[in-house]
């Protein structure tokens, strides 16, 4: 069941544009150091617990 209320919360945040919950602000959203540039995609592994960004600046995180 814990799963599928974090499948939940993460539709929630595509189709808000952001992070959902009272805890989270927009400052969240915002990249912080040592992201120079807006990040472009976000990809998930769909096994392990792993996720990586890319951003304008060319950079792999």
């Amino acid at each position: 069941m814990e799963l599928e209320s974090k499948l939940n919360e993460a539709k929630e945040e595509i189709t808000l544009g952001g992070p959902v919950g009272q805890k989270r602000d927009p400052k969240e959203w915002i990249p912080r150091p040592p992201e120079k540039s807006p990040v472009t995609r976000v990809i998930f592994h769909p096994v392990f617990s792993l996720m990586v960004s890319a951003s304008e600046d060319a950079t792999i995180k």
